[in-house]
């Protein structure tokens, strides 16, 4: 179990570092913004979908 969780992690972590290298190659501004995840469970609608993310 431990080694599959591993697995995803680093499958997550590769794609992650993908995405966010290919934003930087091709983008002049890139911006991030800080989102509680605390907050927005708060509306039911989205929680289970927000819970469900990495």
């Amino acid at each position: 179990m431990a080694k599959l969780q591993l697995k995803v992690a680093n499958q997550r972590k590769n794609f992650l570092h993908h995405v966010s290298t290919t934003l930087i190659k091709n983008h002049d501004l890139v911006v991030a913004e800080e989102l509680r995840s605390k907050n927005m469970l708060r509306n039911h609608a989205l929680a289970m979908s927000i819970l469900d993310v990495g």
